[in-house]
């Protein structure tokens, strides 16, 4: 594996199964896409990365894999909402959303890709209800700089 790019080496931990090893680098990989423009190849990536993470739900090697299978989610349905798959963005999004707490900063960036969706699908009274809770989740755990990124996602967005 000497030499070989991040996206050999992902897919080559992905399939040997060496779940946390995979998981950063397919992390990489999607971080990776999206700085070169390539967002189909950065949702693939994530959803290699949320499949082995719900794997890893029943095999028990990572120590959290409800929090890697909330942040795989939450990436991707962001991802395929910028793809413009606002139906499939939805359904991985609201799974990332019961994996969430009731609260936190995890919860309302959830929320905040849920309102991009609900834009995106002509939902804009649903879209100000995610944003309005995602605001009051992020100023009360005190994440001034996801405040103001949802504030400036309200005002993208006209809500």
């Amino acid at each position: 594996m000497l030499g070989a790019s991040v996206e050999v080496r992902a897919q080559h931990q992905f399939y040997a199964q060496n779940a946390f090893e995979a998981l950063l680098l397919l992390e990489r990989v999607s971080a990776l896409c999206n700085q070169r423009g390539d967002v189909g190849g950065s949702a693939l990536a994530l959803r290699r990365g949320l499949e082995l993470a719900r794997r890893e739900m029943f095999r028990g090697e990572l120590d959290d894999p409800e929090r890697a299978v909330l942040i795989f989610a939450r990436k991707l349905g962001e991802a395929l909402a910028q793809l413009g798959d606002f139906a499939d963005a939805e359904g991985v999004l609201r799974e990332a959303l019961d994996m969430a707490g009731p609260g936190g900063q995890d919860r309302a960036r959830v929320l905040a890709a849920l309102a991009h969706v609900a834009h995106g699908r002509d939902r804009n009274r649903e879209a100000e209800a995610y944003l309005k809770e995602a605001l009051d989740l992020a100023t009360r755990s005190g994440a001034h700089e996801l405040v103001t990124s949802l504030q400036d996602l309200k005002r993208a967005i006209a809500v």
